[in-house]
């Protein structure tokens, strides 16, 4: 199993923030799962919760499958990629996780996301993005401005996104935040549920 230092990090306070909203008989999408060691915490931490993973292509579901494998409340991983139209349209979920991922993907990933969970969370559900983000158009610490700039050196469509951005996105979605959370090392978890009013 691949270990990736930052989800061994963070596994234990994003699930301090999400445990506040999931109840038993819930059901609980994670979109890029990657090495699962997220999902495989959550799931032995709220085992009357149903986890499903995702992954962006077949060739890391299959890996991300081998890591999951014999676990009662963690559904076969699928492929689902948040720059293409959701195939599933039926709303199943009580909350979709996006751990680390839009500062990695290209900016469209940021609606991507929303659209994603437009199709496929229940009305009452929640959404929980963790990461990175900008803030007032600034970055929270000198560490962050540091990583944005390794990431776009990298990838030039990557980088630290803006929260009011990512604010933006959910509410054309009539996605609306419930909570923002400080989390270690300069991250925040950003709670978000559907608003029709």
């Amino acid at each position: 199993m691949r270990i990736a230092p930052a989800a061994e990090r963070n596994k234990t306070p994003i699930l301090n923030v999400i445990a506040d909203y999931l109840k038993p008989g819930h059901r609980a999408l994670e979109l890029a799962s990657g090495t699962g060691q997220h999902i495989l915490y959550f799931a032995k931490a709220m085992p009357q919760v149903t986890w499903q993973p995702s992954e962006v292509s077949s060739e890391l579901v299959s890996e991300l499958q081998s890591v999951l494998e014999g676990y009662h409340n963690i559904e076969r991983a699928y492929v689902l990629d948040v720059l293409q139209t959701p195939r599933q349209t039926a709303r199943l979920f009580d909350a979709v996780l996006v751990s680390n991922l839009l500062h990695i993907s290209p900016i469209e990933a940021v609606a991507g996301v929303f659209d994603v969970c437009d199709v496929c969370l229940l009305d009452s559900g929640v959404i929980h993005i963790y990461g990175p983000f900008h803030r007032d158009g600034h970055f929270t610490s000198p560490g962050n401005r540091r990583f944005d700039q390794s990431l776009r050196e990298r990838d030039a469509s990557w980088g630290i996104r803006d929260l009011e951005q990512v604010l933006e996105c959910g509410s054309r979605r009539d996605f609306g935040l419930l909570e923002i959370v400080q989390q270690p090392a300069n991250n925040f978890s950003l709670i978000f549920r559907r608003d029709r009013s």
